[in-house]
């Protein structure tokens, strides 16, 4: 790609989506590269809102850049891909790729982006390369969305488009700045002459960032390896907080404190905690798992990841239990945070709801209470939907006010800045549960029970 103006189709305006077009829009600004992003998405109240500036979802730093891009005329939300086919060189695919009920993966969304763009080539004059950005499973890229592509366009690979896979790696609730400053770009491709373009794409956006061109297939197993083995650190920070609080005198933040030192392993998703939720780990854990039988192997290393996860919230309420004096009845329990991390409203597989579906289960425990920062409406769709009946708080005071534990679960920063004497004079019974390690054990006085995961003894009394 000689020129220096480019045009780019996104096709899904989810999390990923919808910030990679934000972010090149606005690194083509930077760059001084006249380039436009075209967001695609089957919805038109979401492409209504993203033309008015309006993100249809709520992600740290992105309502502020979509203003801009739009105001500048950057980006362009349709309902249309053959509107603008003609226009652009790159086409991303970043639909959604959720789990079915059984863990593998459900493809209905590729599918249909993959028709659409087909049918939309079937009459244009450009050769574009479609990226598929989505996470997929090996052979998705050239089994899958190929056929579907070349059947629906009647035009043919390597001579009409391109095909490649360009994995994501982005952190919700971090995804503009992953998309600035990505530690990685990697490209999969069929043709080493689409690879070049692509290639050269990023280059001119995002000079001096790693880049590995490989087989397609490569490329999309690269995505489940890193998202496992960053899951399986955190279930394995989980296990051994388990073992760590039946040591006493054993801290679990301490111990992996000095084994991340080690620069082999490094600190980082070591953090014991009530167990990994969102969008990417659970769903992408469960279909490599799923196709890894499928290929009759026994993923024996990725099953424990997954269990240790599904069971580390019911261990956190067991640890709440062992540390409620059993004279106390009809339970306020305070729960703060629901969404899977900080920095984002997404509730899809939050540890929130599983440890409040645990508590519902509990005779003792009559009331509980909620609060989140951001994720309060999509947490009351969620609750309502699995028929879960709990108290919405507006503010902290009002979630910890007569509660007799208090429950930190997801580690927002407006909670960490919460003083213990806060607790002290509000709680009815003031104990908290740390399950995400956001205070120090130490600034707890004997008039406020502590507890924390992995913590082999209760502070000072």
């Amino acid at each position: 790609m000689s020129r220096i103006d480019m045009n780019i189709m996104i096709v899904g305006t989810g999390y990923v989506g919808l910030t990679t077009g934000v972010v090149l829009a606005k690194l083509g600004k930077e760059k001084k590269i006249s380039l436009t992003s075209y967001c695609i998405d089957s919805i038109q109240e979401k492409t209504e809102m993203i033309n008015a500036g309006t993100p249809p979802f709520y992600e740290q730093g992105l309502e502020v850049l979509l203003k801009e891009v739009i105001k500048e005329k950057r980006l362009l939300a349709s309902t249309h891909i053959a509107e603008f086919i003609n226009d652009v060189d790159i086409i991303f695919i970043c639909v959604g790729t959720p789990s079915r009920d059984d863990g593998s993966m459900d493809l209905q969304f590729i599918q249909s982006a993959s028709r659409d763009i087909g049918n939309a080539l079937r009459s244009a004059k450009s050769k574009p390369v479609i990226c598929v950005k989505s996470t997929v499973l090996p052979g998705t890229t050239r089994n899958v969305v190929l056929p579907i592509i070349e059947k629906h366009s009647g035009k043919k690979v390597n001579h009409d488009f391109g095909i490649m896979a360009t994995p994501e790696f982005l952190r919700e609730g971090n995804a503009i700045h992953d998309n600035l400053h990505p530690d990685r770009i990697i490209l999969g491709e069929m043709n080493e002459r689409h690879g070049r373009i692509v290639e050269d794409f990023y280059e001119k956006l995002l000079s001096g960032v790693p880049l590995l061109r490989m087989s397609i297939e490569s490329a999309e197993l690269v995505k489940y390896t890193s998202n496992a083995l960053l899951a399986m650190k955190i279930s394995f920070a989980n296990e051994i907080s388990r073992l760590a609080e039946t040591i006493p005198g054993v801290d679990v933040t301490e111990v992996m404190k000095g084994v991340g030192l080690d620069e082999r392993i490094s600190s980082k998703f070591l953090n014991a905690g009530v167990g990994f939720g969102g969008s990417c780990f659970p769903k992408d854990v469960s279909a490599l798992v799923d196709f890894t039988k499928r290929q009759d192997l026994v993923p024996h290393l990725l099953q424990s990841i997954l269990d240790i996860n599904e069971t580390q919230p019911i261990h956190f309420v067991n640890l709440l239990m062992k540390n409620i004096p059993e004279d106390l009845e009809d339970l306020t329990i305070s729960v703060l945070g629901l969404a899977f991390k900080p920095g984002t409203s997404d509730m899809r597989h939050a540890r929130s709801l599983k440890i409040i579906e645990h508590l519902k289960q509990i005779k003792k425990v009559k009331t509980i209470k909620v609060h989140d920062p951001i994720a309060m409406e999509t947490a009351r769709e969620e609750l309502s939907n699995l028929k879960i009946d709990v108290t919405f708080s507006k503010t902290i005071e009002e979630c910890i006010q007569d509660s007799d534990a208090c429950l930190i679960v997801t580690e927002w920063d407006v909670y960490k800045k919460i003083l213990p004497k806060t607790y002290q004079e509000l709680m009815r019974n003031p104990f908290v549960l740390d399950g995400r390690r956001i205070y120090d054990k130490n600034e707890f006085s004997s008039k406020i029970k502590y507890k924390a995961i992995g913590l082999g003894e209760i502070s000072k009394k």
